[in-house]
């Protein structure tokens, strides 16, 4: 069981990297902000990037998420009561499921860019899963 928390938590520091630089002006990867935006945001007729420090809070979030995940798996210690990291686990789990079950209804697809919609469907709804079940799985 040791590998899931460092998968998850590798996905997570990945993902909260992509964050940190977005909320630092940085357009990868691609070469412009509207592109950006339309490909990571995806909110039909998008034209910038949300805030910096949106983008920052996130990042900090899923940093979070990353130590959080290491803490369930037993390979840091984290100095909170079993049961309130375990809760927070819970909450990290039910989080990450229904963002990802929420990117497969038809309900959004209206008010999506058509490439963000694709991108989300192939990818980050399904990675959403995988991160909602493999913390399901250490919580278990």
């Amino acid at each position: 069981m040791t590998l899931l928390p460092i998968f998850l938590s590798s996905t997570l520091l990945a993902i909260a990297a992509l964050h940190f630089a977005w909320g630092a002006g940085v357009n990868w990867p691609v070469a412009d902000e509207e592109r950006l935006a339309k490909l990571v945001v995806g909110a039909r007729g998008i034209t910038k990037m949300p805030p910096g420090w949106a983008a920052m809070m996130v990042a900090a979030a899923l940093c979070v998420g990353a130590g959080l995940v290491l803490g369930l798996g037993g390979l840091v210690a984290v100095p909170l009561p079993s049961q309130i990291l375990s809760g927070l686990g819970w909450i990290m789990a039910a989080v990450f499921t229904f963002r990802g079950l929420a990117g497969f209804l038809p309900v959004w697809q209206p008010k999506l860019e058509p490439e963000f919609a694709r991108l989300n469907t192939r990818y980050y709804s399904p990675l959403c899963l995988l991160i909602g079940a493999g913390t399901v799985a250490l919580l278990v």
